[in-house]
């Protein structure tokens, strides 16, 4: 009995010790992962700059987001607000071009406005559409 409560002890000390750094430094520390590098010395270098573009929609239509001049196989996260002010992330992985395609619908008439993000939140391109 007394090993099996030295043993709960330990336990219950561990798993506190996990509570308290996880309330300290965030619960992203454990889940996050790094999605893309923005450093020239990650595996070759790129001469264009990363862009995206948004297609014209019409309201209710299928809206297609595209960005070029990013590091192939490197993830992204596409972090769009739709006109009446909502915000949600899509998520992309760059070709062995460097392009990257995501698809959405526009649900309501006015701007759409897009940012592609790295894996540190670093904003690398934006764009923005008007759908009527």
């Amino acid at each position: 009995m007394f090993i099996f409560l030295m043993r709960f002890g330990r336990l219950f000390v561990g798993t506190t010790v996990v509570v308290a750094v996880t309330s300290v430094l965030g619960f992203n520390t454990l889940t996050a992962v790094p999605v893309a590098s923005h450093s020239s010395g990650h595996g070759g270098t790129s001469t264009t700059a990363a862009s995206c573009v948004l297609n014209p929609a019409t309201s209710g239509g299928q809206l297609v987001i595209t960005g070029s001049g990013y590091k192939a196989g490197a993830k992204y996260a596409i972090d769009m607000t739709w006109p009446y002010g909502g915000s949600g992330y899509l998520f992309a992985t760059a070709d062995s071009s460097g392009n990257w395609t995501v698809y959405t619908y526009a649900y309501w008439p006015g701007t759409y406005n897009v940012s592609v993000l790295n894996g540190h939140g670093a904003i690398l391109a934006t764009c923005s559409e008007t759908v009527s």
